[in-house]
């Protein structure tokens, strides 16, 4: 019996991960993951949720705003979009290898200001009183 439970456990563990991997992956992909984890969010995937919207925001907000703005070098431009890759991968690869490791400079403060994405624990009763009415 301990071993189905370690194996439920595992598997569970898995699909949080493919689902914080998945939320770095496309803003829609960021999108699905919010509403497919609403009923189960673990330490681990408000963090990376956390992490990649920080991710996908700074890539709008101020990639897409040089792009706008024509006046910006290409030189910065392109800085830009190198250091938003090693932040997109950083993030990536920790989602993968299942750390807690904020994204440099940005992370602490992607973790603080979107405390709107909060932990949910699962609850084995709730879901079985929502399969049963």
């Amino acid at each position: 019996m301990k071993n189905v439970d370690k194996l439920e456990d595992d598997i569970s563990e898995k699909k949080f991960d493919r689902i914080s991997i998945c939320s770095y992956l496309t803003v829609l992909g960021w999108l699905l993951c919010i509403f497919l984890s609403d009923d189960n969010r673990s330490q681990h995937r408000v963090f990376h949720l956390k992490q990649s919207l920080g991710i996908w925001i700074l890539y709008y907000l101020v990639g897409r705003g040089m792009d706008v703005l024509d006046f910006v070098s290409s030189y910065l431009s392109f800085s830009f979009y190198l250091c938003w890759v090693f932040l997109f991968l950083f993030g990536f690869i920790t989602a993968f290898s299942r750390k807690l490791k904020p994204i440099p400079i940005l992370g602490k403060y992607f973790q603080k200001y979107f405390n709107f994405i909060e932990q949910k624990p699962s609850s084995d009763s709730d879901h079985h009183k929502r399969l049963d009415s």
